[in-house]
């Protein structure tokens, strides 16, 4: 299921700088900026397993160990060097998202790291992309109305070549 919210991002000044889209696909907050999409660490340090049971029987992110990972992966955390989740980012790149599940060691992480390893990687150096076996209908038209928007930006960028060259 997949919901949609805006998030207004005020620089320092007070000026409304991006309205950024996030989306809500599969339970993990994302939106993408830049080319780039970013994840919500607290969904990924979840769904990766950095997390324990508290004595109140909650499930709890491990952000000590997550803070560990994200220092040694050279993402800027806090300041003064604690290891709360207040000192996390709220959203990683997905380059760092894929460099924590591989540091992830727990039944569903292994099966991620095989699926990328084994199946996803050799077919992207194979035929140059991965298929996705049995897709939902809502992914199919995702990823539908991706295709045809880079095929409308790439058309927009010709036109704009081409207008260039008339002036």
């Amino acid at each position: 299921m997949e919901n949609t919210s805006y998030e207004v991002i005020i620089s320092e000044r007070g000026e409304k700088v991006n309205e950024l889209q996030i989306l809500n696909i599969g339970g993990v907050e994302c939106y993408e900026k830049d080319g780039t999409a970013y994840l919500k660490l607290e969904a990924v340090a979840r769904g990766l397993g950095f997390t324990f049971i508290a004595k109140s029987g909650n499930e709890v992110v491990r952000w000590n160990v997550v803070h560990g990972y994200l220092k040694d992966l050279g993402v800027a955390t806090s300041r003064n060097g604690s290891c709360y989740q207040e000192d996390c980012p709220e959203f990683i790149p997905e380059n760092i998202f894929y460099r924590l599940a591989m540091k992830a060691k727990n039944e569903v992480s292994e099966k991620f790291q095989a699926k990328v390893a084994d199946e996803i990687i050799p077919s992207i150096r194979k035929t140059g992309g991965y298929q996705i076996q049995n897709m939902s209908k809502e992914l199919k038209a995702i990823l539908m109305l991706d295709q045809k928007q880079v095929e409308a930006d790439e058309r927009l960028t010709k036109l704009e070549n081409a207008m260039k060259e008339v002036i």
